[in-house]
């Protein structure tokens, strides 16, 4: 296991990391139009 798997853990953590950005990202574009236009 060793190395690999830590490899494959900060893999996965990285990857969870950059969707989570994603998704704040996309929720902030579906929110703000929204607050601009009231």
């Amino acid at each position: 296991m060793g190395s690999l798997g830590l490899g494959a853990s900060v893999k996965l953590r990285f990857m969870g990391l950059l969707s989570a950005q994603l998704s704040i990202v996309e929720s902030g574009m579906w929110y703000l139009p929204r607050v601009l236009s009231v």
